[in-house]
């Protein structure tokens, strides 16, 4: 495939360098945006935890100390009740997505 590329016109490397672009784009900013989607949706709920405060809980587990801290409390609640659902609700969307693609191949 590459020596096929290599052999191509300069029309046809740029397009190609401009697809891998496409989808290097692509994938940063969905991987962006399902950051931002578990920050908010672990502070959100009925105790409200601030998205900063979140990322201190999460930063916390891996021993890194952010300037600005957190309660015992929004910690007990994002570690023990908000992380596991969003855990389990992302597998199980990656899930059916994947089955998905996969009917969608056989069929």
């Amino acid at each position: 495939m590459n020596e096929m590329i290599q052999k191509s016109s300069p029309v046809a490397l740029s397009a190609v360098r401009q697809h891998q672009l496409k989808i290097k784009l692509t994938l940063s900013s969905l991987s962006a945006l399902l950051v931002i989607a578990v920050l908010v949706s672990a502070g959100s709920g009925a105790v409200a935890v601030p998205p900063a405060n979140v990322a201190a809980v999460l930063f916390a587990q891996f021993g890194i100390d952010l300037p600005w801290g957190f309660e015992p409390q929004e910690e007990l609640v994002v570690m023990s009740l908000r992380l596991p659902r969003i855990v389990l609700g992302t597998l199980v969307g990656a899930s059916l997505a994947l089955s998905g693609a996969a009917l969608q191949g056989l069929f």
